[in-house]
């Protein structure tokens, strides 16, 4: 072989061998997979402007400021046909175009049809089923599924099948009942909700993806090649807020129902913990103070996952009830945190003796929306609705408003206080033989307008002793019931 020949050999070795590099490289960097609700309702106006039309901007603006390395791709559905639950189109794979051609082809799309989100899930993990990536896909939606029944289900059984991907979900102008479909897609997807509701709270959903996405890119260049160990690390991280509302933490395997690890405290800090455990899905959860002998009192702080030679970090939301200082140590024989977006989760912390402080202090728990309901003796009443956890976040019910019954006649036994043109009451109270706690102490009400009703010993119906008694927010009214 002469020098040219060798010379040229040569050069495609070393042009192979570029080639394969930068192949693998691409191979092992995160991708962005974007599926773009184009149903006849995102021609739902916004500040008289078509939410299609905002989308179409917000991404215009978001997709070039995303680093070079990620492979982007674009999906949508509805964009065709009226009434078709098959109107699903893969209009750019990841890497497949460059970012121009990507948005020329998203320019075109005019929204039609229906809301297969969960096929359209299905069709966008079938391509990337065999990538060595993960790959995010963002999906933005103005609506709840239409044409599958468990889209929820959907996607919890493809992420189980061992599909590298995790799944954003960006509610766009969405009602309540929208949301919480979405949010559990998101859930089971391995990934985070985010509402929207106009093109800068897009844009910033939009950003909050990309910069999660980007972290991933440095730890995808290595190529350095180690072989995992068959067990994992989980690194809980507690907010500085929490302390002694945590007596026992327990990890419990999903798979087995079997407990896998616990730890108990004893002072009123909980330090951060990094537990070793076997690959598999874990449920965390802890019990307040005390309250853990008794059986009660248990809260789900978490639902994690943990791969073999990794470690997981978890950091639990926390909800502190905030008690004004009118408003210190009110009646409460139990309070219930029911996380709405996952109606059979619900967790009561019942009070007793010798520990309110349980109640008080901060508690870590699972990120979600919840609604929180305290139980005074023989009432209840819902302090708040609808408040939303953040992952490493601090969530606070403002406890301000209230009422309690200052002194009394020895012939006055009880008293229930009514809100006008209600029937049950607010609260219900008796005396006892042995103290008056229960009558005498602070009770939560709701700001409004009440009637009061005293019972009185001899008298056989309870006599209204004020009407149209109104509680303002931030108020706590005192009553003489002396008569």
């Amino acid at each position: 072989m002469n020098r040219a020949g060798y010379n040229i050999k040569w050069l495609l070795m070393v042009c192979f061998f570029i080639f394969f590099l930068v192949c693998k490289a691409r191979a092992e960097t995160p991708q962005i997979m974007i599926i773009l609700d184009a149903s006849g309702s995102m021609y739902g106006q916004i500040n008289g402007k078509a939410k299609i039309d905002i989308a179409k901007e917000v991404i215009h603006k978001i997709v070039p400021a995303i680093s070079s390395e990620v492979d982007i791709g674009l999906s949508a559905y509805g964009h065709h046909r009226k009434g078709d639950c098959s109107d699903i189109e893969i209009l750019i794979k990841p890497g497949e175009a460059g970012r121009k051609k990507l948005l020329s082809r998203m320019d075109r799309i005019n929204p039609k049809g229906m809301t297969p989100i969960a096929r359209s899930i299905t069709m966008v993990t079938d391509l990337i089923r065999d990538n060595e990536a993960e790959t995010t896909i963002i999906l933005v939606s103005d609506g709840k599924e239409t044409c599958v029944p468990d889209p929820c289900g959907t996607v919890r059984a493809i992420k189980n099948s061992g599909v590298r991907f995790v799944l954003d979900v960006i509610g766009f102008d969405v009602s309540a009942e929208e949301r919480e479909q979405l949010m559990c897609m998101a859930r089971a997807g391995g990934g985070k909700y985010y509402p929207a509701s106009d093109a800068d709270s897009l844009l910033a959903a939009l950003k909050s993806v990309k910069k999660e996405v980007e972290q991933k890119i440095k730890p995808a260049r290595s190529t350095k090649k180690t072989v995992a160990m068959g067990i994992g690390k989980l690194d809980i991280e507690f907010d500085k807020n929490v302390g002694g509302s945590i007596f026992m933490l327990k990890l419990i395997n999903k798979k087995t129902g079997r407990l896998a690890a616990s730890k108990e405290f004893h002072n009123y800090y909980v330090p951060g913990l990094k537990i070793p455990l076997l690959s598999g899905d874990y449920e965390i959860r802890s019990y307040c103070c005390g309250i853990y002998r008794e059986g009660v009192g248990e809260f789900v702080v978490g639902d994690v996952h943990v791969d073999k030679g990794k470690t997981t970090v978890y950091r639990p939301g926390v909800i502190v009830l905030n008690f004004s200082k009118e408003m210190q140590y009110p009646v409460i024989t139990a309070v219930t945190y029911e996380k709405v977006d996952e109606p059979k989760m619900g967790m009561t912390q019942k009070l007793t003796e010798g520990y309110p402080y349980c109640v008080r202090a901060p508690k870590a728990i699972m990120p979600g929306i919840y609604d929180v309901t305290v139980a005074q003796a023989k009432t209840s009443v819902t302090v708040a609705r609808g408040i939303e956890v953040g992952e490493g976040k601090v969530s606070a019910v403002d406890i301000d408003t209230g009422f309690r019954i200052k002194k009394s006649s020895a012939n006055v036994f009880g008293y229930k206080l009514v809100r006008t043109g209600e029937t049950e009451p607010a609260i219900e109270a008796y005396k006892d033989h042995f103290r008056d706690i229960l009558f005498e102490g602070k009770y939560i009400v709701k700001p409004g307008t009440y009637d009061l009703y005293l019972f009185v010993e001899g008298v056989q119906d309870p006599l209204p002793a004020a009407t149209g008694l109104e509680i303002k927010k931030g108020e706590v009214v005192e009553f003489d019931a002396t008569i």
